[in-house]
């Protein structure tokens, strides 16, 4: 479980429900008093939530019964611009409005991703908080991973530091029938909210193939050792052996690796893979094709779209998608059927 300021995941969600109750309440209200008055749009116009911090403290403080001090904290947290140079509404919608006013969308509130929104404003305000507590849910992402490998295959996680670098192979898997090692690289993401995040993404996809690339050379020149401790048994012949790499993302549909031999996967690509391959040279075979990728013109279509400002246009580069994510599984799924390769 991921941890706040406020206590556990459990206080953190109720703080949040409590804060989307007070904001449902005024929707209702305003909604409902513009029907009886026969405004029209429903009132819409008018479901900003204003009133002073204190009051919104207490509101939150009887519907949740956590402490006002931490309710305090939670509110500060949630306001425009607090703690970073580079605030975000979507992260954070309590607006200051003077004289200790605040502002709800309620609205806004109601319609987010609450608990990824604050996930992600506590990786922008806390960064080393946010990376210790992001450990936990790499584990969760090793747990499920190790559920989806056959059990012929001996599997190792978190294992074997490198030297004196202190840096681990995530995941090792050996097959010893096609003598592959196969070596993942794992990180868990945050899903991103908006241009920026997936420029960030898609950097750090490109910097865990440069990681997995050092961790493969690494294991190929101390390859005797890493089998035995692998297999927890001596191997006579190392030479025999081939090692490959993967890159397994959660939560972010990744980036094209610059090195074709070590791809870049989704989890629920790996675990498709994982379940369909007779031996681990095929798997590595088969990742490394590409075939499983989403095709130009086929799932999916890059369009620019134009936009009028004052009489000047900006055209904006885009994506549309064609298929739906299941018939794209379904592409996968064909991508592995080549015969005496796959299941």
């Amino acid at each position: 479980d991921w941890r706040f300021r406020w206590g556990g995941r459990a206080e953190t969600t109720i703080l949040l429900n409590a804060l989307c109750l007070r904001c449902f309440y005024h929707l209702i209200a305003v909604h409902y008093g513009a029907c009886q008055r026969g405004l029209r749009d429903g009132g819409l116009s008018n479901l900003l939530l204003v009133l002073s911090t204190e009051q919104l403290v207490l509101d939150i403080e009887s519907m949740s019964s956590i402490s006002k001090p931490e309710v305090h904290s939670f509110i500060r947290y949630l306001s425009y611009g607090s703690e970073t140079k580079t605030p975000d509404p979507a992260l954070q919608p309590l607006l200051s409005l003077g004289r200790d006013q605040l502002g709800v969308p309620c609205l806004h509130v109601l319609s987010s991703n609450r608990e990824r929104n604050l996930l992600s404003l506590q990786a922008r305000v806390e960064k080393r908080s946010f990376d210790e507590s992001s450990r936990l849910f790499e584990h969760q992402m090793v747990a499920r991973l190790a559920q989806h490998i056959p059990e012929k295959w001996v599997t190792r996680c978190n294992a074997m530091p490198l030297g004196r670098t202190g840096e681990e192979l995530d995941m090792v898997i050996a097959d010893t029938e096609s003598r592959t090692l196969l070596i993942c690289e794992l990180r868990w993401m945050l899903q991103p909210g908006d241009p920026r995040e997936v420029g960030e993404r898609r950097m750090a996809c490109h910097e865990k193939v440069s990681q997995l690339e050092r961790k493969v050379q690494w294991a190929q020149a101390n390859l005797q050792g890493v089998l035995s401790r692998t297999l927890d048994q001596t191997v006579d012949d190392a030479t025999q052996w081939r090692v490959e790499g993967v890159v397994v993302i959660a939560n972010y549909g990744g980036a094209r690796s610059r090195r074709r031999e070590i791809p870049i996967m989704t989890t629920s690509i790996f675990e498709l893979g994982m379940a369909r391959t007779v031996d681990l040279a095929a798997f590595a075979a088969w990742s490394q094709k590409l075939d499983w990728l989403p095709q130009e013109g086929v799932h999916f279509e890059i369009r620019s779209n134009e936009y009028d400002l004052e009489g000047s246009k900006l055209t904006v580069p885009g994506m549309v998608r064609l298929q739906s994510p299941g018939a794209y599984l379904k592409h996968v799924e064909r991508s592995l059927a080549s015969p005496g390769e796959f299941i």
